[in-house]
């Protein structure tokens, strides 16, 4: 497939663009883009594994331990009572 000058117009118009109707390279390059396209769609990549990351890196992760106690019941002994329940802080409204 390959695009000519009223088919840019149409989809120029479609997507809202201004494009200059004497500039033919517009013409040239959606059909080079389509004619690669076409290329790539002919590769079989049916057992071709999906790529991750361009590179073979990985993160540096921390382990998943816990290193501070659960101090809620000592932050809550702070508060007075109406302004918790059930181990939530209850605050007022703001957004209407």
């Amino acid at each position: 497939m390959s695009f000519v000058q009223d088919d840019v117009k149409k989809l120029a118009y479609l997507a809202r663009l201004a494009i200059d109707p004497f500039d033919t390279s517009i013409v040239e390059d959606l059909s080079n883009i389509l004619q690669l396209i076409s290329k790539i769609n002919e590769i079989n990549a049916e057992n071709i594994t999906p790529m991750e990351h361009s590179q073979e890196v990985s993160q540096r992760c921390r382990p998943d331990i816990v290193t501070e106690p659960n101090v809620r019941d000592l932050m809550q002994a702070e508060i007075p009572e109406i302004a918790k329940a059930a181990g939530l802080y209850l605050v007022p409204k703001v957004v209407e």
